[in-house]
């Protein structure tokens, strides 16, 4: 069984990268392997996976790069996206490979998980349940990841996404291989 996701190098140490990625998928499987934008594959690890949001962080050896060609991205910290906001998708936003979609944020919703709430981000951008990669704004800042689990539902799939600013400390986590403290309670207003 063959399963694509985008990924996004966020982190670096001297031996590894570090890639956020989808989580679908990647339980049980042989091997993950990482394609990088310039066709050079590598061997990768599984991390941590977030169960709640899906998100996963798998590492790669830098052996094999020329030091200094990836450069982590950083995610916004900043407030999150406005509805009306201008977006492009990037990654496999329509599950086809490397594919960029345009559109806007239509809603902002404030929504509760185990443990946690995020901001998740609703677009007009057409999209499949397998879509994967990140929201930016057009000063090219990520604004959101996607995540397909977040979709309402419907008949037509959107592109749905958590806001970058709400998931920095859990994405920090998964990277460093840290248990996310978890109760087990969700809210409710």
């Amino acid at each position: 069984n063959h399963v694509q996701a985008s990924g996004l190098v966020i982190a670096q140490s001297q031996q590894e990268y570090f890639i956020l990625t989808g989580g679908h998928g990647l339980d049980g499987v042989e091997r993950i392997i990482v394609t990088f934008s310039d066709g050079t594959a590598a061997e990768a690890q599984l991390q941590k996976r977030d169960s709640v949001t899906g998100l996963a962080v798998v590492r790669v050896p830098k052996s094999g790069f020329p030091a200094g060609e990836i450069v982590p991205a950083e995610l916004s910290s900043g407030a999150a996206a406005d509805k009306g906001q201008p977006v492009i998708a990037l990654g496999t936003p329509v599950a086809n490979d490397a594919s960029i979609s345009f559109g806007m944020i239509t809603s902002v919703v404030d929504t509760p998980v185990v443990d946690s709430q995020y901001r998740v981000l609703g677009t007009d951008i057409l999209g499949s349940g397998q879509s994967s990669g990140i929201l930016i704004d057009l000063d090219g800042k990520i604004v959101g990841i996607i995540a397909q689990s977040f979709t309402s539902g419907g008949s037509q799939i959107t592109l749905t996404a958590l806001a970058s600013c709400d998931i920095q400390e859990l994405v920090t986590d998964l990277a460093n291989n840290r248990e996310h403290p978890s109760i087990g309670i969700t809210g409710k207003d």
